[in-house]
């Protein structure tokens, strides 16, 4: 009986390393999500897919990074990235500490990435490319 508990145990463990190392592997790549000029509707479906990703995998932060078009007023910009957290703690209960916004500066059209990252682990840099 006790060598059934270890074995449980070990591929249990083999188990959350594995999905540990899988996370890191897939933050570590370049964005899960980006989108530029998209409706509501569109958008909503881009917030949709992080918030599933994020609630499958507690251990992980949300970042919402957003960079402000060179015909866009930041304010317009700002208020939307506030609506998106809102949004994702609103209607999937995601709580405030997960999600993080992040002004990423001026690029020639306004964007948006969405990006993963274990709550541990540095916060992903996001350049202007």
């Amino acid at each position: 009986m006790r060598r059934i508990n270890v074995i449980i145990f070990t591929f249990i463990l083999a188990c959350v390393t594995w999905h540990i190392h899988s996370i890191k592997a897939f933050a570590q790549l370049r964005w899960f999500d980006s989108y530029t000029h998209v409706t509501s509707e569109q958008e909503k479906f881009h917030l949709d897919n992080f918030a599933y990703y994020l609630k499958k995998s507690p251990e992980l932060t949300g970042y919402i990074c957003y960079f402000v078009g060179k015909d866009t007023r930041y304010k317009k910009i700002n208020q939307r990235a506030f609506k998106a957290k809102k949004y994702l703690m609103k209607e999937y209960g995601l709580q405030k500490s997960r999600i993080i916004l992040v002004y990423g500066g001026k690029r020639a059209e306004t964007t948006f990435i969405l990006q993963p990252k274990i709550f541990s682990d540095p916060p992903p840099k996001f350049q202007i490319e």
